[in-house]
């Protein structure tokens, strides 16, 4: 199989800037299902509502894919948070540890959950702890990466530049940042049959 080295696909983007255009259309424009899953659980996270389908889709792309065993630690307590995550499949528990050693479990989340997607973009302290309840897909995004891809674009920049102010004027830092997804496969087969039906 054929390969190309980033290096070369930016010469030929230099040298044929029609060429780049075209690839941007063509990609924003195919669909699988795991880029409208992808696609639906960025649209629940507030600054990402209104932004370019171009702005989505290249954030989708610059996602990187992981894996955990039950029982593992995705973040605890303490940590600085520099990367947002999106479940793709399994269940993460979200707990506390009482004064007294006791566990305490806040939330369980799934499949299109969305975490730390407001931490770190200032790079807060996490308050709460995250274990797989069972083996674990999930996507992330580092902070330096996000931060790239909003130069690209004036809404996304404000966006979080407002979300940024927000945060910092907040009396109470935020404790519990995450967005709970309860069914995502339904969204994901409502996107694809408006797309097969076209708009009534």
């Amino acid at each position: 199989m054929a390969k190309l080295h980033r290096s070369d696909l930016e010469s030929l983007f230099a040298d044929f800037p029609f060429f780049k255009e075209e690839i941007i259309k063509r990609t924003i424009r195919y669909d699988d299902n795991q880029k409208l899953f992808l696609e639906c659980a960025l649209k629940t996270i507030d600054y990402l509502s209104d932004v370019p389908d171009e702005t989505i889709t290249k954030i989708i792309y610059s996602l990187t894919f992981t894996k955990f065993e039950k029982g593992t630690k995705i973040f605890q307590s303490d940590e600085t948070s520099n990367m947002m995550q999106i479940i793709q499949n399994g269940v993460v528990e979200i707990y506390t540890t009482m004064d007294n050693g006791v566990e305490f479990v806040i939330e369980r989340l799934f499949r299109g959950s969305v975490m730390n997607h407001h931490s770190f973009i200032t790079e807060d302290k996490i308050d709460v702890n995250a274990r797989c309840q069972s083996s674990v897909t999930l996507f992330y995004i580092l902070w330096d990466k996000m931060t790239e891809i909003k130069e690209d674009c004036d809404i996304l920049a404000k966006n979080i530049n407002d979300i940024e102010h927000s945060i910092v004027n907040r009396d109470n830092p935020i404790a519990l940042d995450y967005i709970i997804s309860r069914d995502p496969k339904a969204t994901v087969l409502n996107k694809q049959k408006k797309k097969r039906n076209g708009p009534k």
